[in-house]
Formats: C-alpha cells, sequence, structure tokens
C-alpha cells in the first residue's frame, strides 16, 4: 500500500490524467445520438484539453515544438483550412471540422512537450488497458450474438463494443499495436502477459471483423517489419507468423461461417474490380462511385475546396447513383477517404499538407530507427511500420473524424516531436497565450 503511494506521489499529474482518460474511453457514450460516440467524446476530450492546459499554463510551450516541421505542417493545414472556411461561410459544420484539427494539434503540443522528460510508458499500458477492456465488451456482444435466434453473421456486422462502427475498431487496434509492443519491451512479468493475451485477441476480432483495409494495412505492417528485421531477428519474424497462423487456424476451425465471408469479401472485391473496368459499376459499389464523383469536385474545386464540413452538401451535385444515398434511406456524408477529404473540402493545398504530415512522420520514425541502437530500435521500427498501414487505412476510410483515433494520432505525434528535441529544451514562459488558447 505505501508503495502504491509513493508510485501514485511520483505521477505526472498531466500523464495521470491522460491515463484515466483513456481508460474511461470505451464506457464515453451517448446512446440517444445515431453515432454513439462522435460528439460526447470530442466533448471529452475538450475538457481534457481545458484541464491539461490548466495544469500546465505555467509552463507554457516549447518553442522547438513549434518550430518542428512535423507540427508546422499540421499547423498550415490548420490554417489553411480555417481560410477556406472564411471564403465559404464559416458555418457550423465548418466549425466542427476545424475543431478536430484543433484538437489534434492542441493534443500534439501537450505530449511533444511533456514526453520531453518523461517516458510514456503509463500512456503505453493505459492504452494496452483500453485495447483489453474494447476487446472484453466486443466479444461479450460477441457471445450475446452467437446465443441468440439471430442470424449470427448479420449480428456480426452490426457489433463493433463502444466505437460506433466495426471498420473503425479494427483500426483503433490497429493503431494501438505499437504501444502494446512498448509495454511489452518495457513492462513486468505481468504485464507481458496481458500483452500476449490481448495480441492474441486482437488478431481474433481483426479475422471476424474482416475490415479489407485494415487486414491490408496489416499486411503493409508485416512486411515492412520483415523487411526491415529479418537479417537481425529471424526467429522473432518466424515466432511472429506463427502466431498469426495459429490465431487464424483457430478462429476458421471454431466457427467456418467466418472463412466463407472471408471468402466472399475476396469474391466481392475481385468483382468489383471487373466492374469498374468495365465501367458497369452497381450500387454495390458505393465506395469507388464516392471516389470517382469526389475526384469531379477536386477538379471543380481545386484551389480552396467546397470548404471544411460541406462535402456532404455539395456531393449530391454529383449525383447520387451508385452511392448508399441513392434511395433516399441513407445520407451520404464522407467520401471514405481522409486524403480525398482533405483535397475535397480545403482544396490542394490542404491535401498536399495532409499528405506532407505522414511523410514527415515517417521520415522522423525511420530516422529514429535508423538512429538508435538500443531496445527502442524496434519500438521505432513497429510504430514505422503502423503509421505506413495507417496511411493506407486513411487512404480507404474516415480515422481523421474520430476522436479516439485523433488522441492516439497526437500521442504518436508527441513521441516522434520529442524525441527529436533536446532533452534539455526549455518552457517558454512567454508563450502563454497558447495555454489561453487552449
Amino acid at each position: 500500500m505505501i508503495s502504491l503511494i509513493r508510485k501514485l506521489k511520483g505521477l505526472n499529474p498531466s500523464l495521470f490524467i491522460v491515463s484515466i482518460f483513456i481508460l474511461a474511453l470505451p464506457f464515453i457514450v451517448n446512446v440517444h445520438m445515431s453515432d454513439i460516440v462522435l460528439s460526447i467524446r470530442y466533448l471529452a476530450l475538450s475538457v481534457l484539453i481545458f484541464l491539461l492546459s490548466l495544469l500546465n499554463f505555467r509552463r507554457g510551450v516549447i518553442k522547438s515544438v513549434i518550430k518542428n516541421p512535423l507540427f508546422l505542417s499540421l499547423l498550415l493545414l490548420f490554417f489553411v483550412n480555417i481560410f477556406s472556411a472564411l471564403y465559404h461561410d464559416f458555418t457550423a459544420d465548418a466549425i466542427v471540422s476545424l475543431f478536430r484539427l484543433f484538437v489534434l494539434l492542441s493534443l500534439t503540443i501537450f505530449f511533444a512537450s511533456i514526453f520531453v522528460k518523461e517516458d510514456y510508458l503509463q500512456i503505453a499500458k493505459s492504452i494496452l488497458l483500453f485495447s483489453f477492456i474494447s476487446l472484453l465488451i466486443y466479444f461479450w456482444q460477441i457471445y450475446v450474438a452467437f446465443t441468440s435466434n439471430k442470424d449470427f453473421m448479420s449480428e456480426v456486422e452490426l457489433i463493433s463494443a463502444t466505437m460506433a462502427n466495426k471498420n473503425l475498431l479494427a483500426s483503433i487496434l490497429f493503431l494501438s499495436l505499437p504501444f502494446l509492443f512498448y509495454v511489452y519491451q518495457s513492462a513486468s512479468k505481468f504485464w507481458k502477459i496481458l500483452v500476449f493475451l490481448v495480441l492474441a485477441l486482437i488478431l481474433c476480432s481483426l479475422i471476424i471483423i474482416q475490415s479489407k483495409a485494415v487486414l491490408l494495412a496489416l499486411f503493409i505492417m508485416s512486411f515492412s517489419i520483415i523487411l526491415f528485421s529479418f537479417r537481425e531477428n529471424k526467429m522473432l519474424v518466424l515466432y511472429f507468423i506463427l502466431l498469426v497462423s495459429v490465431i487464424s487456424s483457430i478462429v476458421l476451425i471454431a466457427s467456418p461461417k467466418v472463412g466463407l465471408q472471408f471468402k466472399q469479401e475476396l469474391s466481392q472485391l475481385i468483382q468489383t474490380k471487373d466492374r469498374f473496368l468495365n465501367n458497369q459499376l452497381v450500387e454495390n459499389d458505393s465506395r469507388i462511385s464516392l471516389y470517382i464523383k469526389t475526384f469531379s469536385m477536386i477538379k471543380d474545386n481545386p484551389i480552396l475546396g467546397v470548404g471544411p464540413g460541406n462535402w456532404k452538401k455539395v456531393f449530391p451535385k454529383y449525383g447520387l447513383y451508385n452511392t448508399t444515398g441513392e434511395k433516399g434511406k441513407k445520407f451520404v456524408q464522407r467520401p471514405h477517404s481522409d486524403f480525398l477529404w482533405f483535397f475535397s473540402e480545403g482544396g490542394v493545398i490542404s491535401g498536399f499538407l495532409y499528405i506532407l504530415m505522414f511523410l514527415l512522420l515517417l521520415r522522423d520514425i525511420f530516422y529514429l530507427y535508423i538512429k538508435n541502437n538500443d531496445r527502442s530500435r524496434y519500438f521505432f521500427l513497429i510504430l514505422f511500420s503502423t503509421v505506413l498501414g495507417y496511411v493506407f487505412i486513411s487512404l480507404l476510410d474516415f480515422p481523421s473524424e474520430r476522436p479516439t483515433h485523433n488522441l492516439f494520432l497526437a500521442i504518436i505525434l508527441g513521441i516522434v516531436i520529442s524525441r527529436n528535441l533536446n532533452k534539455e529544451a526549455y518552457y517558454n514562459t512567454s508563450n502563454r497565450i497558447f495555454g489561453i488558447i487552449l
């Protein structure tokens, strides 16, 4: 008990609050909304940013963080979108869209500043526990669906723990992988066992969810890790391949329907490709139709786009044929591609800045991988491979809209920026204006 009290006294208050917040995330929902997490979690993030600003107000902001190219690309992206919003009338939807960027920006400042002198193991443990709690909720929902009288495969399509969408659950679990590895590297035996358990559950859930974007991202991640580490640690690579093979086999044997569903998904992809090449798209090819029509929108509004938050308002002008909104029962809200979203709403400069942010992030992580010769080298390899896969997910999905994804991405940005700063970096107390703004 005394040991626990001493540990609590030694904790950084800001990191403690963030850790508790991450643990609480699976339970922050609003069942009275169509999207049970989007608004309520952004509201919770607002409260978190306010508390962090109060705790860190006196210290101000480290100058080197603001001058970092990675942070500057994100800051420029924010201002370009503000300018686009002003040009297209500053609507309520524009404010919501800009707020998402502001959350990512402000949290990046905080994490980059705090990780200069503080370790991120506590945050990594919180993310591990977040993943564990989310997975427990997910598999409980699977159990309930399996024991009900309803069609199991149809019910599985709707199960997403508390992430509102199964693909978003898959992508947030994917984004948590480098933090699991960091806990495994740095923590005690208990935490190592928990990492193995959560990793096994994640692989099982990804096989059940069958998110094509995340499965392909996992393949990209695995290929990247094997490419860079096979010569250095062949056994680690072989163990990883064996683990994936064993878990995949267990899931497919336990539930043959999952294998059948996977085969159907693969067949559908091939059919979609053939229909696209023959210009014979149907309603089931709505994602391709969204991309084609969004490209037309970008072509018509190349400089300032259509304005943040305006894609869903302008898109119907390009026709709802072969989209989910064709019959009027659903409302098409986004192009299902973060890159196309930024290009279409903020213009080509906004789109290129979003790409530049990821390119700089990948460059800096790769530099840290090359520079470090200790065991942190492998953490940065996992982080590099994860971000590479996440870029692919962003190409086919919309994680930039989601509060939990932006929180995890801000933590990654903060880690990378802080590791490229001098450990003796000082706080510029004259820049307290940033604390006031936050």
